[in-house]
């Protein structure tokens, strides 16, 4: 456990394809820890994560005519 500071943010995000389980859909799944961030770096974190979420959507939306389920 690292010991709460304010000056720093620690936020993580994982981007993990699941080809084995969705195949044909590439699922996203993003995992976000807020330890130690304020709610403007949140907010820019989840902004920042949107925007990739879409481009992913949109590239399979190209290749597939396949819907995506969301995961929130």
């Amino acid at each position: 456990m690292r010991a709460s500071n304010p000056q720093n943010c620690f936020v993580q995000i994982k981007i993990h394809l699941l080809p084995t389980i969705c195949k044909k859909k590439m699922c996203l799944r993003f995992i976000v820890s807020r330890e130690y961030c304020s709610e403007a770096q949140v907010k820019r974190t989840w902004l920042l994560i949107s925007h990739y979420a879409t481009n992913f959507r949109d590239e399979i939306k190209r290749r597939r005519a396949l819907p995506i389920k969301a995961q929130a």
